[in-house]
């Protein structure tokens, strides 16, 4: 096809507008947001003897995955703003039965 293009490759929704525009827009319909107005917090848990390095490498090989998933749905790609090791400890928390 033309370009290199194949019924496979991935056509980001932002090529096709806005769903709905002015008055005709459904009360359900969630609003519109701009391409990376957004932004998402992990918090994981890792083990208390797992070194600062490990955290990191466990943390790259996540974001790369991520990266991956987003770039298969058609983004762009994701970028990792701030990676911050903290020695925080929560209560573990029962789960009800």
């Amino acid at each position: 096809m033309k370009e290199g293009w194949t019924h496979d490759t991935p056509v980001p929704p932002e090529f096709f507008g806005p769903l709905w525009e002015g008055p005709d827009r459904p009360d359900w319909a969630p609003p519109e947001s701009e391409a990376g107005d957004e932004g998402i917090e992990l918090t994981i848990d890792v083990p208390d003897d797992a070194t600062d390095e490990e955290v990191l490498a466990a943390v790259r090989e996540l974001a790369v995955a991520a990266d991956d998933m987003y770039r298969a749905y058609g983004g762009s790609g994701l970028q990792v703003a701030d990676v911050e090791i903290t020695d925080e400890v929560t209560a573990p928390v029962e789960a009800p039965r």
